[in-house]
């Protein structure tokens, strides 16, 4: 009998795994906010909750960090590449009036 609940549970804990990810990427597509650390190029949209808009100036840098890791060809090279040019992660301030990011970039960040 406990072998039957614990063969239960776990296929519970995976149905709830899929359902957790289906979920995350039906979002994606939809283009909503994941809820994260705020993106790159993109500014929360004023008007609609979870939704983004594009930020046209840091937009250019997104293309430019894009453009250099084609040319550079690593991760590696291409945070060695921000951190030499003073490129940090975008900054922003939160609701509760607290300062986040404009930290220098990661393997993760990037």
């Amino acid at each position: 009998m406990v072998i039957q609940c614990i063969s239960f549970a776990q296929f519970e804990r995976k149905t709830i795994v899929q359902r957790i990810r289906d979920g995350a990427r039906a979002r994606a597509e939809r283009g909503l906010a994941s809820g994260n650390q705020r993106l790159l190029g993109y500014d929360p949209d004023p008007h609609k909750k979870c939704h983004l808009v594009v930020n046209e100036k840091e937009a250019a840098v997104v293309r430019h960090v894009f453009e250099k890791f084609i040319e550079l060809g690593s991760v590696r090279k291409i945070i060695a590449y921000l951190h030499s040019s003073g490129y940090r992660s975008k900054a922003y301030v939160t609701r509760e009036e607290k300062a986040k990011g404009g930290n220098r970039w990661t393997y993760s960040s990037l």
